[in-house]
C-alpha cells in the first residue's frame, strides 16, 4: 500500500525521537516545511531557464507565500512536501537534459525519477511524456539521444529494483512498486455520493475492512478491491464517469458540492474554491502568452500538468495530491502577472 521512501524517513524519525510523539510529529512537520522552503532554489533555476530572471524572481517570492505551500508543509505529515521538492528537481534536470547535457546528467535524472517513484508511483504517469519532449528537442538539434536515454532508463530501474526484489521475495510474485489502484478507485467511488472520498473503504479507517485485511493478505484483499471497483463502474458506468469529470473539476477549482451537507464537512470550501480557481485561471493565462511566445517551452509545462493529475482523476482527488505540480503553476502564474510589454531577458 505504502512505497519506502517517507516510511522509513519515519521509522528514523521515530527512532530518534519516539514512536508518534510530540517531539516526532514536531519534526516531521519541521521537515515538511523545511522541504516546502527549499523548493523555492529548484522554482527560481526552472524559471529562470524558461522565462528569464523577473519571473524566476517573482515565482521564488510567490511560492514563500503561496497558501497551500504553507498549509500541506505545516499542517501536513505526509510525504507531499517532499514529492514536490523531488519532482520539481526532476523537472529541472530534464531542463537541462534538453539543452544537451552530460551522460552523468541523464544518470542523475533516472536516480532522481526512481527516488519519486519510490515515493509514489504517480510520479512515473508522466515520465514517459517529458522523456519524449527532451529526445524530440535533440532531435530537431541533431544530438544523440538513444544513449543518454539508456543510461537513465539503466539508472532508474537500478534505484527501483532493490524495491521490486523485497515485493517479489514478500509476496512470491512480482508486484510493481504497490497494488493499491484499486482501492483507491473504490475509495473515490464506492459507498459515498456526498464527499469526493469514503475513508471507510480504507482498512486503517474501517475495523471490518482491517480485518477482513488481516484475514486474507494484503494480495488476496487488492484483489477483492480490484472486483469490488470494476463491479461498481460496470454496474454504474454514468456514474463513475460523471465522478471523473467532477474530479477534474474540483483539482483544478476546488469545488464539489455546495450542499449544506457538505459544506459542514468542508467550511473552507468557499474560500478555498476562490483561491483555488483564481490560480488556475492565471496559471492558464501564463501557459497562453508561452504558448504564443515560447511554444516548445509551453508543450513542456502543458505536458506535465496535463498528464501527473489523470490517475487522482481516475480514483479520487485531493487538493494536496497537486502539490507536486504546484510549482510549475506558479511560475506560469508568474508569467502570467508580468506586463507583456516588460522585454522578455532569458538568462540560461
Amino acid at each position: 500500500m505504502i512505497t519506502p521512501v517517507f516510511p522509513y524517513l519515519f521509522a528514523g524519525i521515530f527512532a530518534i525521537f519516539g514512536i508518534k510523539t510530540k517531539a516526532a510529529a514536531l519534526v516531521i512537520l519541521w521537515l515538511n516545511s523545511l522541504f516546502s522552503a527549499l523548493t523555492c532554489l529548484p522554482i527560481f533555476l526552472m524559471a529562470k531557464k524558461t522565462f528569464g530572471i523577473r519571473v524566476a524572481s517573482c515565482a521564488a517570492w510567490i511560492w514563500v507565500f503561496y497558501p497551500y505551500a504553507v498549509y500541506f508543509s505545516a499542517d501536513s505529515m505526509w510525504y507531499h512536501s517532499f514529492l514536490c521538492l523531488l519532482f520539481t528537481l526532476v523537472l529541472l534536470v530534464a531542463l537541462q537534459m534538453e539543452s544537451g547535457a552530460r551522460i552523468g546528467t541523464w544518470a542523475v535524472f533516472g536516480v532522481l525519477v526512481g527516488l519519486a517513484a519510490l515515493t509514489t508511483p504517480v510520479a512515473l504517469g508522466v515520465l514517459p511524456f517529458v522523456l519524449g519532449w527532451i529526445c524530440y528537442r535533440l532531435q530537431k538539434r541533431a544530438r544523440n539521444w538513444t544513449v543518454p536515454l539508456v543510461v537513465a532508463i539503466v539508472a532508474l530501474f537500478a534505484t527501483i529494483s532493490p524495491w521490486l526484489i523485497r515485493n517479489y521475495r514478500t509476496f512470491n510474485k512480482p508486484v510493481f512498486l504497490k497494488d493499491n489502484f484499486w482501492m483507491e478507485v473504490c475509495v473515490g467511488n464506492v459507498g459515498n455520493a456526498l464527499h469526493w472520498w469514503n475513508g471507510f473503504v480504507l482498512p486503517v479507517r474501517s475495523a471490518a475492512e482491517g480485518a477482513e485485511f488481516q484475514r486474507v493478505g494484503e494480495l488476496a484483499y487488492m484483489h477483492e478491491k480490484r472486483a469490488q471497483a470494476l463491479s461498481f463502474i460496470e454496474t454504474h458506468p454514468g456514474i463513475y464517469v460523471l465522478r471523473c469529470i467532477r474530479r477534474v473539476v474540483f483539482m483544478w477549482t476546488g469545488f464539489w458540492s455546495f450542499q449544506p451537507e457538505y459544506l459542514r464537512e468542508e467550511p473552507l470550501d468557499p474560500v478555498n474554491i476562490f483561491v483555488c480557481t483564481l490560480v488556475t485561471l492565471l496559471a492558464l493565462v501564463g501557459l497562453r502568452k508561452a504558448f504564443r511566445e515560447q511554444p516548445e517551452v509551453a508543450v513542456f509545462y502543458a505536458l506535465v500538468l496535463g498528464t501527473f493529475p489523470i490517475v487522482f482523476y481516475l480514483t479520487h482527488p485531493e487538493l494536496s495530491f497537486r502539490q507536486p505540480i504546484d510549482p510549475e503553476i506558479v511560475i506560469l502564474v508568474s508569467y502570467a502577472a508580468l506586463s507583456r510589454r516588460t522585454p522578455f531577458e532569458k538568462t540560461t
